[in-house]
């Protein structure tokens, strides 16, 4: 686990890529925002759940990981490329997989935190096509009001995973999101100035550092309950 932060912190401190054009794929639309529940006051119990292996586990985070990334971006290149028919069945495709990633925990947490995680999850998606709106209708004082939002959201995520998994610590994984945060906004600035050369940098960045979250959290799961998560 020392081994595995290293290599996250090691992540953290590479440069994150900005950006400025795009590439024409599927578009997307991000889920209404609905009232987040306080972290803090949510106790979380662990639930009995079937044995799953490390290597699937790993696996199924990387897959749903990658989608959120996925969706993301196609809603901005269906907004940037005024495709609302896109942009809908991107927003579609982007609430069914933010429910699926929340619901990933519900066999170690229960559903409730789930609905929690999903909450919070939500919350990040819908600032993020906040943020791209604004920065598409060059409102400054709009993307500052939306990197406020997905900073305190990232918090918020990241308290929430501490109370989870001691093994995911807010020190740790804060900074893990923020980054995260930072390659929505250099992708949403490089498709909105149709730089497709410098978006391509940033979705590499992108993907390996959530394969990197996806990780994270396989890694804390499995130490957390080795009688569920074997291998």
């Amino acid at each position: 686990m020392k081994a595995l932060l290293l290599a996250i912190a090691l992540l953290i401190a590479a440069p994150v890529v900005s950006a400025q054009d795009t590439i024409p794929p599927p578009p997307v639309t991000p889920p209404p925002v609905e009232d987040q529940i306080p972290v803090k006051n949510v106790a979380l119990t662990p639930v009995d759940a079937a044995a799953t292996s490390s290597a699937d586990l790993q696996a199924d985070l990387r897959e749903l990981w990658n989608g959120h990334v996925f969706w993301a971006r196609s809603a901005v290149l269906a907004s940037h490329y005024d495709d609302a028919k896109a942009k809908e069945a991107a927003a579609a495709k982007a609430d069914e997989n933010t429910r699926d990633l929340a619901n990933a925990i519900t066999p170690f947490y229960g559903q409730g935190q789930a609905d929690q995680l999903y909450e919070l999850l939500a919350g990040h998606g819908a600032a993020v096509m906040d943020y791209m709106e604004a920065s598409f209708a060059d409102d400054a004082a709009g993307a500052d009001s939306a990197m406020t939002t997905l900073s305190t959201n990232a918090a918020d995520i990241a308290d929430f995973l501490e109370m989870a998994n001691p093994d995911l610590p807010k020190t740790t994984v804060q900074p893990l999101l923020e980054t995260h945060v930072g390659h929505h906004t250099d992708q949403i600035e490089a498709i909105a100035a149709e730089d497709f050369v410098r978006e391509a940098e940033v979705w590499t960045a992108m993907v390996d550092h959530v394969n990197a979250i996806a990780d994270a959290m396989a890694s804390a799961i499995t130490t957390q309950f080795p009688d569920k998560v074997t291998g």
